[in-house]
């Protein structure tokens, strides 16, 4: 049985991060929903620490996406099997999922050695997979992750292809070891409680305890 959960974002605030066309949800429903208001996440303004200082901006950093179709992705999944596999699904045009990419990128790094494969799969347009990549070098850095590209881009028809129910962005599927799909994490408005990255914390090392 797949298990769903859905994330704890408030609606006021993805309303102004995604556009009037995202009222009635609590994330991103495609690249058509992006507001101007998306730049300053997708170019934030160098860190501040406590002290004052600011915080250089990473590294640039060689990133690669690779194009995928939902057979492709399957195949990359497939590929996996003994390993637990967590994916992210992702664009530049959400402000949410550009908040939790850093989480993805910590889970990759503490559980590397664990049995775990983490995937990140852009829902932006074919021809926007630079802009992907500045974002990926941004907030996962050098975290052991394999990065994909939607050749569909993040449109209906890829929300069909990769069965994003909910038709919206972050989505996450976690596979077990034997590459069954146990767990999906999406958007959900109606839904009595979100899901929140502790949520995909737990339900990672559930199944990393599992046997094979």
């Amino acid at each position: 049985m797949i298990e769903r959960a859905w994330p704890q974002l408030a609606a006021t605030t993805i309303a102004v991060a995604c556009g009037a066309a995202t009222l009635s949800s609590t994330g991103c429903g495609g690249p058509a929903s992006a507001p101007a208001a998306a730049d300053s996440a997708a170019n934030p303004s160098p860190a501040i620490s406590e002290q004052g200082e600011v915080k250089p901006p990473a590294a640039n950093m060689a990133i690669e996406l690779q194009p995928v179709d939902r057979a492709a992705f399957d195949a990359l999944v497939a590929e996996q099997k003994g390993k637990v596999v967590l994916v992210d699904f992702w664009a530049t045009w959400c402000i949410p999922c550009l908040a939790q990419l850093p989480h993805t990128g910590e889970v990759a790094k503490k559980h590397a050695d664990d049995g775990l494969a983490v995937m990140t799969v852009s829902l932006d347009e074919p021809d926007d997979g630079a802009k992907a990549a500045a974002q990926l070098a941004k907030r996962v850095g050098d975290a052991p992750v394999t990065h994909l590209h939607s050749s569909l881009g993040g449109g209906s028809e890829a929300m069909e292809a990769f069965e994003i129910t909910s038709g919206s962005a972050p989505h996450y599927k976690l596979y077990d070891r034997s590459g069954k799909l146990r767990e999906v994490f999406e958007v959900d408005p109606t839904a009595e409680r979100a899901f929140t990255t502790e949520d995909i914390d737990a339900a990672v090392e559930k199944l990393l305890k599992e046997e094979g």
